[in-house]
């Protein structure tokens, strides 16, 4: 009777043996197909996470245009806007785009007079709200600027933004 039980007993090991190291168990594949999962949803939010980085900074280029334009237009206009975005990122936690710019134009009625101004924008995610802090601006820009203080008043000479479109220009 003895010897029965432990052939019983030796046979039973054998079996859990046989299943647990992946000799027919199930235990090895669910590993890998648990980590192939977690890889792939890993891939996926790595490209979700791209794509809205691009879409990011398309939208950062056409804020700066825009932005770009409306300068331009806000000291009586001019011919041949360059925009330069220099540098640009993006603030997570303030929803904001902080965007480093060159706008660079000619004079609207004198080609020769070149205009130059270089600052930080910075716009919330939807275009509204935008601000321009110049860092920089060339000495035929300031001259303008003065002539607009002096002809409209204190206010004329500030830079003010109205809000950017979403969409492309």
């Amino acid at each position: 009777m003895f010897r029965s039980s432990l052939c019983v007993c030796s046979m039973l090991t054998i079996s859990l043996f046989t299943l647990g190291c992946g000799g027919g168990g199930t235990a090895p594949s669910t590993a890998s197909s648990t980590y192939d999962r977690e890889a792939e949803l890993e891939r996926e939010r790595m490209r979700q996470a791209a794509a809205l980085a691009a879409k990011r900074e398309s939208q950062a280029r056409s804020y700066a245009q825009q932005a770009g334009r409306q300068i331009m237009d806000g000291v009586g206009g001019g011919r041949d806007l360059v925009v330069d975005q220099t540098d640009w990122k993006f603030d997570s936690y303030a929803q904001e785009h902080i965007i480093k710019v060159d706008v660079d134009f000619n004079g609207a009625f004198l080609r020769n007079n070149h205009y130059s101004v270089s600052g930080v924008l910075t716009v919330a995610e939807d275009g509204s709200n935008p601000r321009f802090s110049r860092t920089y601006s060339n000495e035929n820009f300031q001259k303008l600027e003065s002539r607009l203080k002096w002809a409209a008043g204190a206010a004329a000479a500030a830079i003010v933004l109205n809000e950017l479109s979403k969409s492309k220009e």
